[in-house]
């Protein structure tokens, strides 16, 4: 596995920072099982396991996966809605050295073959069916092309041919041995975190031991106040990284809190959660909470301990910050960064409500944060610049891509993140716009290229580009700009939809807007102007408003 690891003297001075130390994610787990043994670790619905049942069946697992020939730097893929199925695979595989590949629900072959190839993944976990889709049936076509994938383990009492139940493997060891523990390096890769790129495919990023407990044990559960007497709900998809599995979920399991998990979010619903569990705080993606400023039932009140609101992967809402804030009595927070470029700055429940509103915190200890031009240069405090970091939480590089590793992270480990930023003269780093083309929308990046790529296959279309168009709930929606091809019949968004479907394209990805345009419009140097197509038709947009 390739990737940029740093170097002895980085590890040096983490180490005599209290950031970084040798005990592995399992051996997290262990202790705090050791402590709190009847203490509820993970809530779903009906489900409830204690930090004693969680370990146990963290062992079982780890003992059948050892049983299956998984072992040390070997990979595991993911891929179901947010359950706990997720944190028992990660902390099974970390018990013997092994890494876990969340994926998200949504992904179908296209992103899913390539990420189980790429990785070279043993082990595909997966339902058998799920809101309609089968993935047993997606699994078996990707293992033909997939040399390396042996087993197919599917979430349930039961499996179709050709694939083995997991929950018998959850629930009876008596004639399997528990392995020895392998005791991982805790520099070792220990997670592989997936995000959008700006190229045709997701990208994976890798995560040690070490960089993940910089950020939970010590940074995050610095700036929310975590403790073990907290109760946090996870409301973005637990396939989602750091939003939806890294905090909500990770970090209350590796300082003793309990987590409480949200198969399938409802805005509706999320909000009852959160009084029925007296959860004391939760994280989600922008979009979400907007959704339940929007819902009557916020109104009545009855949130108790409720005191933080968590959110990443977008930027919020100032109007929907401050409804969230007076409605639920607490405050909210944002964690700035990436999921391959980890996070280098944080607001604090304490920074004043301006600040923690408006602005993503200042930079957190053990990080280095700079804003630079185009020549790497730093530009003078209060410009804005190119917003870049290294530090103690960030990952190793991409897996397997020692090409995109070194144009994204530079030599001396400074991670681009394409982001434009300025600091202020207290420190605090606001946002101010993105030299990257993604579309960010609810927290998850839909790459316009992709689209096009696939587009450009359709008989009618002669030339295309994908634009933002701003929206107040995800933050932004794809819309795709078509020239049509002399005599071509015009295309409807329906059209466009289905035919990027037969592409195998995942839902969230398609575009969900349509605009014919005669031409696209285009720089000097022959760049699509992205820019400009967004403002044409959000210009056309509050046209046929006023009309």
């Amino acid at each position: 596995m390739e990737g940029w690891i740093g170097n002895a003297e980085d590890k040096k001075r983490f180490r005599q920072m209290g950031m970084w130390g040798d005990l592995s994610l399992y051996e997290y787990l262990a202790r705090n099982a050791q402590r709190y043994p009847g203490k509820e670790a993970l809530v779903q619905g009906e489900r409830r396991l204690t930090y004693a049942r969680l370990l146990q069946t963290v062992d079982r697992l780890s003992a059948a996966l050892a049983q299956m020939g998984v072992g040390a730097g070997d990979i595991v893929a993911i891929q179901c809605s947010s359950r706990p199925e997720i944190p028992i695979a990660h902390f099974a595989l970390n018990r013997i050295g092994a890494l876990l590949l969340p994926l998200h629900e949504a992904w179908r072959e296209s992103e899913v073959g390539h990420l189980l190839r790429l990785s070279k993944a043993k082990v595909f976990i997966c339902p058998d069916e799920y809101r309609g889709f089968d993935y047993v049936d997606m699994a078996k076509a990707i293992k033909a092309t997939a040399p390396s994938l042996k087993h197919i383990l599917v979430i349930g009492d039961s499996a179709p041919d050709g694939s083995m139940a997991l929950e018998p493997l959850l629930q009876a060891s008596a004639t399997r041995a528990i392995p020895p523990q392998a005791h991982p390096d805790a520099d070792e890769p220990a997670l592989i975190m997936v995000s959008s790129g700006t190229t045709a495919l997701p990208k994976a990023s890798l995560w040690s031991c070490n960089n993940l407990v910089a950020f939970l044990v010590h940074q995050y559960k610095q700036r929310i106040e975590l403790s073990p007497d907290d109760i946090g709900v996870q409301l973005a998809p637990a396939s989602m990284g750091s939003t939806g599995y890294v905090f909500p979920v990770l970090a209350p399991l590796l300082v003793g809190a309990t987590s409480v998990m949200m198969e399938k979010f409802e805005a509706d619903e999320a909000i009852e959660l959160i009084r029925k569990e007296r959860a004391t705080f939760a994280t989600a993606v922008p979009a979400q909470i907007v959704k339940m400023v929007d819902s009557p039932l916020i109104r009545k009140g009855g949130f108790g301990p409720f005191s933080r609101f968590n959110n990443a992967g977008a930027p919020l809402p100032y109007e929907a910050s401050k409804a969230i804030e007076a409605l639920m009595n607490c405050r909210t927070q944002v964690s700035y960064g990436s999921t391959d470029g980890g996070v280098p700055s944080m607001v604090s429940i304490h920074d004043p409500q301006e600040k923690r509103l408006r602005t993503v915190g200042r930079q957190l200890p053990g990080q280095e944060m700079r804003i630079v031009d185009d020549n790497f240069d730093e530009v003078p405090q209060g410009h804005a610049g190119e917003v870049t970091w290294r530090g103690a939480n960030m990952s190793w590089g991409y897996l397997n891509d020692a090409e995109r590793t070194r144009e994204t992270f530079r030599p001396a480990g400074w991670y681009l993140s394409g982001d434009l930023g300025v600091i202020d003269e207290e420190g605090y780093l606001r946002i101010v716009g993105r030299k990257k083309e993604m579309i960010l929308r609810g927290g998850h990046n839909i790459s316009p290229r992709t689209i096009e790529e696939h587009l450009m296959k359709h008989a009618s279309v002669a030339e295309v580009a994908v634009a933002a168009i701003p929206d107040r709930v995800p933050g932004e929606r794809a819309c795709a700009f078509v020239v049509l091809r002399p005599g071509s019949p015009n295309l409807t968004i329906q059209e466009v939809q289905d035919f990027l479907k037969a592409q195998k394209m995942a839902v969230i990805d398609l575009p969900e807007r349509v605009e014919i345009v005669s031409e696209i419009p285009k720089s000097a140097g022959g760049k699509v102007q992205r820019d400009v197509l967004t403002k044409m038709v959000t210009e056309k947009s509050k046209a046929s408003e006023r009309a």
